[in-house]
């Protein structure tokens, strides 16, 4: 008898991973069909100039574009990964179920910090990522700019001024939560020159 309840609730156990396994791969589904359909417009809506660096309006706020009720400010690209995705102009944890979103910072004053969710088609991949790699981000007035991979590191969520610190070693920053949510997987990048 005792054998038979045990047995029932590791099945129980069982059914409520599986449940959260599917529920967070259709969630990853949803962001993914989201961010498609919203980088499509934005390609639509902005032509993307010459790689250039437009760092002369460096005390300017970043352009926004609506699409479908939230403001966006441009896209980042990882060509290695085949990943376009839309940049959210302010970050939010309903926000980050749609895009990346702008954590801190602007692209003209080389101090950007983009957040993304560890959906597999999100940010989950930048963490395999070189130094060296390309990425480039094009923001809503066409202006692409071009940065390599120069740093990676992973920080408990509690070290802020960390990810958000600005350098002369880095002009833009991506991260994700790693696997199981406890730290934080940072990708830094320098502006090509």
């Amino acid at each position: 008898m005792k054998g038979q309840i045990i047995i029932k609730i590791g099945l129980l156990f069982i059914i409520a991973a599986l449940s959260l396994t599917l529920y967070n791969v259709y969630e990853g589904y949803l962001a993914d069909q989201s961010s498609s359909m919203v980088v499509k417009q934005l390609k639509k809506k902005v032509t993307a100039r010459d790689e250039k660096h437009v760092y002369e309006y460096s005390d300017r706020d970043m352009p926004t574009i609506l699409i479908d009720g939230h403001y966006y400010v441009g896209w980042i690209s990882i060509p290695s990964l085949h990943l376009d995705l839309p940049v959210m102009d302010t970050w939010s944890y309903p926000h980050l179920r749609i895009s990346p979103c702008r954590y801190e910072g602007t692209i003209y004053k080389r101090n950007m910090v983009i957040a993304g969710h560890n959906y597999a088609r999100h940010f989950s991949r930048i963490k395999g990522l070189k130094n060296g790699t390309k990425v480039t981000f094009t923001d809503v007035e066409g202006s692409v700019f071009p940065y390599r991979i120069t740093s990676q590191d992973i920080l408990y969520p509690t070290e802020n001024e960390k990810l958000i610190k600005e350098s002369d070693q880095w002009d833009l920053t991506m991260f994700t939560c790693t696997w199981g949510g406890e730290r934080r997987h940072v990708v830094r990048c320098s502006l090509e020159v």
